[in-house]
């Protein structure tokens, strides 16, 4: 993981974001715990270490990482009891296409019940996690003419800029709404995979299946694509094709 830290123009304020670059054949427990932790503390430092400042430093950040730890055993929590169906379980171990296509039809996921799917493939059937991103910007616009930190409004009406840019605010404004965004999570085993992946156009309710409701797509070893080419495919922003699609309930809310 990585992290930025980016201060606002009056430099009274700043944005601390964390990303992450490629992940590969990890234990996906102790990934996301570890990103959990790193990235808790760091917040937590932000907003509290002003209020610790007549404690010593080593004894201070014991207090934040004590709380950063709670607070990944609480996420836990809520995941290990987030509801999963038996299907999704079955299918780690299904033997053809057909079964999988039988398993998923109708299925929905609530918005933390991908991450239990990770932990228990890992944790009874021994798959690793990986994760793959890419992102796309329309016409022929360049990351190097992107300001640090831009964001657009809630009504979709204005953009708001930290650093040095070329392009005008309707540009950015283009660059937002336009931009072609893929996760795509993969579970491996061997020459078996599984992978679910999502847009941001989805989540945003910009595409068109089930009026718009955001959702997952599968694909698997079993339909007869190669994970290589399945992974450049969407490194080159182009959606592989699936019938499969798993609604993410309350993913809004």
């Amino acid at each position: 993981m990585k992290m930025l830290k980016i201060y606002s123009e009056d430099k009274k304020s700043f944005y601390r974001l964390f990303y992450d670059e490629d992940i590969e054949c990890v234990n996906p427990i102790k990934y996301f715990k570890d990103r959990s932790i790193t990235s808790s503390y760091y917040l937590i430092k932000d907003q509290i270490e002003h209020k610790l400042q007549g404690i010593p430093e080593e004894v201070r950040n014991k207090i934040i990482a004590k709380k950063a730890n709670e607070i990944w055993k609480e996420r836990f929590e809520s995941i290990s009891n987030e509801s999963l169906d038996k299907e999704f379980l079955v299918l780690l171990s299904a033997e053809s296409k057909k079964d999988q296509l039988k398993l998923l039809k109708g299925k929905t996921l609530a918005t933390h019940a991908l991450a239990k799917l990770l932990f228990l493939a890992n944790l009874e059937f021994g798959f690793s996690f990986s994760r793959y991103t890419s992102e796309k910007l329309p016409g022929n616009i360049e990351k190097s003419q992107l300001p640090l930190l831009f964001e657009l409004s809630d009504n979709e009406e204005s953009v708001s800029i930290i650093g040095e840019t070329t392009l005008k605010e309707g540009e950015l404004k283009n660059v937002i709404i336009h931009r072609k965004n893929i996760v795509a999570n993969f579970l491996d085993k061997g020459k078996e995979w599984h992978c679910f992946y999502l847009t941001f156009k989805a989540l945003s309710g910009k595409e068109s299946w089930n009026d718009g409701e955001p959702h997952y797509h599968y694909l698997s070893d079993k339909f007869g694509l190669s994970r290589k080419d399945v992974i450049q495919g969407i490194k080159d922003g182009k959606v592989p094709s699936t019938p499969v699609h798993i609604g993410i309930k309350d993913y809004r809310k």
